[in-house]
């Protein structure tokens, strides 16, 4: 006999119903991994999602370099690289006969390895984790497929709110051209499990006009923050970094009661004593585990830098006497 504790919670109860827009940042959606707690860890998790062809990869691994010349600690996670499952995975997927649950469960079990060992440690030591999909990945895929979207969200509830999602969003006759230019179309990718039809063109733009509608009716809920994947590398990167600072770096809100030209002299001198000088880093408050990790940095190439004079005065002491 299952106890009451064990039961399913209701979707509107606050600690159950899964994956759901209701989801505090940085907290457990639903009843979470009970020896996991998560409670006030200073790292933040953002999510890059879009389906296949959009560029996440690309733009995450510029957002990346970027954040770590700002001085922020981070790591990258992605769908099905957990050293766990992923090769289970490759094995299944490669026999193209995946029953639909099976898909999900493998996934769910990728996602939660991925949590525990990667995401959740990151966060604790306040890191920011850019992940590559996320759960509205499953959830989307799923989803065509015909599973039940509650079950599916339930499933999901040991997940944790992302902090920011992006959405990557291209339209059918877009999407399709880039992927022929690149690696071209695959069985999963196409829906050809599906069985919307022999020829796999056809089947992959039913398919990814479908998994669109999925993402669309998700937007809201979530809050994903769209963006027009179509335009260059170049501007999309500029807009995910404008947003991303805009977030780790609030600017400091100057009470209304000041007046206007109080408010402008006070941002002008706050601008002046943040950056004299185009050589000197403004200032940044970052949690301890960041700190101690620039320190370490600094001393190590302190230590480089004095090694390397050491031996050119070595080197300039032999020249003289020889």
């Amino acid at each position: 006999m299952t106890s009451s504790s064990d039961a399913p919670l209701p979707a509107d109860h606050p600690e159950g119903g899964g994956a759901n827009g209701n989801g505090a940042a940085g907290r457990y959606y639903g009843r979470g991994i009970p020896y996991l707690p998560i409670d006030g860890y200073p790292g933040k998790l953002i999510a890059i999602e879009g389906t296949d062809g959009v560029g996440r990869s690309t733009q995450i691994q510029l957002l990346r370099e970027w954040l770590e010349v700002r001085g922020y600690g981070v790591i990258e996670t992605g769908w099905t690289r957990s050293t766990l499952m992923q090769p289970t995975i490759e094995i299944a997927k490669s026999s193209n006969t995946l029953n639909k649950l099976t898909f999900v469960l493998l996934y769910a079990t990728d996602f939660a390895d991925r949590l525990e060992k990667e995401i959740i440690p990151a966060l604790k030591a306040g890191f920011v984790v850019l992940s590559d999909r996320y759960i509205f990945t499953a959830l989307a895929r799923a989803g065509v497929r015909g599973v039940d979207r509650q079950w599916l969200r339930n499933l999901y509830g040991f997940a944790i709110a992302p902090h920011m999602v992006f959405y990557l969003n291209v339209d059918v006759k877009t999407l399709i051209g880039r992927v022929l230019a690149s690696r071209g179309m695959d069985f999963w990718e196409s829906g050809m499990d599906l069985k919307h039809g022999d020829d796999i063109y056809d089947s992959f733009r039913t398919y990814q006009q479908k998994l669109l509608k999925e993402y669309a009716s998700m937007g809201d809920e979530f809050s994903f923050r769209t963006l027009d994947a179509r335009r260059s590398i170049d501007r999309i990167q500029e807009e995910l970094r404008r947003q991303v600072s805009a977030f780790l770096e609030p600017a400091e809100k100057i009470p209304d009661s000041v007046s206007a030209m109080a408010k402008t002299r006070l941002m002008t001198a706050t601008a002046r004593t943040i950056s004299p000088s185009p050589f000197r880093m403004r200032s940044r408050v970052f949690p301890p585990s960041i700190c101690r990790w620039r320190c370490c940095r600094r001393r190590m190439t302190i230590q480089d830098g004095l090694s390397s004079s050491k031996t050119v005065s070595f080197a300039s002491s032999t020249t003289t006497r020889a």
